[in-house]
């Protein structure tokens, strides 16, 4: 019914070593449940009501974790001590990529920005209502993929 995403603080391979199992956020598996157990109107993502502004990024954050899980993928999300926040870099093959869930087209992320100056990542993502994209961040490739085509997260990296 739950997934149970796991704080780290440093980077490194294996990622799993790298983890504080005493910190963690919970997603829920189905996105519609969620909704139900919150008590949010479907009109109110329906019409973008002023109001849901503020969950708009938990609801997108929770869809691209449930996406993640489904292509088999094991995110963590990351933590500075400074606060910033990285929503899910996971680990494929020896390498760490850093992952962004943005629910508008806005895709500046101060956090993604800061993880890959830090760990200097070759490659990774920022996914959003924004088209298919590609640009340097830091020295990181950078994909921009929009949301619906998280499936196609595999072939990228």
């Amino acid at each position: 019914m739950i997934y149970r995403l796991t704080l780290t603080t440093n980077i490194g391979i294996p990622l799993s070593c790298f983890t504080d199992d005493s910190y963690f956020k919970v997603y829920m598996a189905d996105i519609g449940l969620m909704r139900a157990k919150i008590g949010l109107p479907i009109d109110a993502i329906w019409n973008e009501s002023g109001m849901y502004h503020t969950f708009k990024g938990a609801v997108t954050e929770n869809y691209v974790m449930n996406e993640l899980v489904k292509l088999g993928i094991s995110p963590y999300f990351w933590r500075s001590q400074n606060s910033a926040e990285l929503d899910f870099p996971f680990q494929h093959g020896s390498r760490i990529i850093p992952l962004e869930a943005k629910a508008k087209e806005n895709t500046k992320a101060k956090s993604y920005l800061s993880f890959c100056q830090k760990f200097k990542s070759e490659l990774g993502f920022k996914v959003s209502m924004k088209n298919v994209g590609f640009n340097l961040v830091a020295q990181t490739h950078t994909y921009t993929l929009p949301l619906y085509m998280i499936w196609r997260l595999p072939e990228y990296v």
